[in-house]
């Protein structure tokens, strides 16, 4: 009996499934990789060498962990709106939720932290996945209210990040407004959403300034960590130019050199047509 044949629904699930288990799979073999080369660069050390080793470790983690729990009181708000859930289905929420977790896990990876980050508009099916994602050890708050409702942004100029605002962000400003990053994933791309957002709710709304830093043409919808990733670096007080170049993935920008390569190739290949109608001369007075 053959087997029934799967919908283009099906097909996506059993990939993203697959996907998953290779990940999850490829993720422990390199957590053991790390245990054991930990282990063998500890056995190769002195008795003083290995205590002085692990004591530094220790303080480091602290280190990072005191400012994560600092951060969480008087950093600067930094929203994901998750009310546009409702237009992803079950795979693309999910991967809402892994850049969410990417954008937590490079945070905390900095000495010098400067957003305390809330989700919005969190309701059913994506509020219960976050809290058993997230447990304690994400300190990620958690919101029903819309962007707007929330206490912390009063008095704060808030700012929509859009891919298509037709204004550059200039700075990040820590002091006086906060940032809203909508929780849309690439295969969700819809025109112009944020944007009318912005709009109806009366907030400013920029666009991350990828076409006046960077010469390549690369597509501008990035994912949540990235857009996270670049703010981070621009409020540390890094240039546009080096903290888009340094946390775009360099994949983007193959991406675009291999479209080039093949648009001249087509152009090489394709014959000029040659115009065999015939030819009205001007008539000369």
């Amino acid at each position: 009996m053959e087997n029934p044949r799967l919908s283009k629904k099906e097909k996506k699930l059993l990939k993203y499934q697959k996907s998953k288990e290779l990940k999850q799979n490829q993720k422990k073999k390199n957590n053991k990789a790390k245990k054991e080369k930990r282990a063998e660069m500890l056995a190769s050390m002195a008795d003083e060498q290995r205590a002085e080793f692990i004591a530094n470790e220790k303080s480091s983690n602290q280190i990072l962990e005191a400012e994560w729990l600092r951060v969480i009181n008087e950093g600067t708000p930094l929203i994901f709106d998750l009310s546009f859930c409702s237009l992803m289905n079950e795979l693309e929420i999910n991967s809402l939720i892994t850049q969410i977790a990417h954008s937590i896990g490079f945070l905390r990876k900095n000495e010098k932290q400067f957003f305390k980050l809330i989700c919005c508009s969190v309701s059913g099916e994506v509020k219960e996945k976050l809290e058993k994602r997230s447990g304690k050890n994400w300190n990620l708050q958690l919101r029903e209210e819309d962007i707007d409702a929330l206490p912390e942004l009063s008095g704060k100029q808030i700012i929509m990040m859009s891919p298509d605002a037709p204004d550059p962000l200039i700075d990040v400003d820590l002091e006086n407004s906060v940032y809203v990053i909508g929780g849309l994933v690439d295969r969700t791309r819809k025109n112009s959403i944020t944007l009318n957002k912005a709009v109806q709710k009366n907030f400013r709304a920029y666009r991350l300034p990828i076409q006046e830093e960077i010469t390549q043409k690369i597509r501008v919808v990035l994912n949540i960590n990235t857009v996270v990733e670049i703010l981070h670096k621009k409020a540390s007080g890094m240039p546009w130019k080096e903290a888009l170049n340094s946390s775009i993935p360099q994949r983007l920008f193959r991406q675009v050199e291999e479209s080039n390569k093949k648009s001249q190739q087509n152009q090489i290949l394709t014959p000029k047509k040659i115009d065999k109608s015939p030819k009205i001369e001007e008539a000369k007075n």
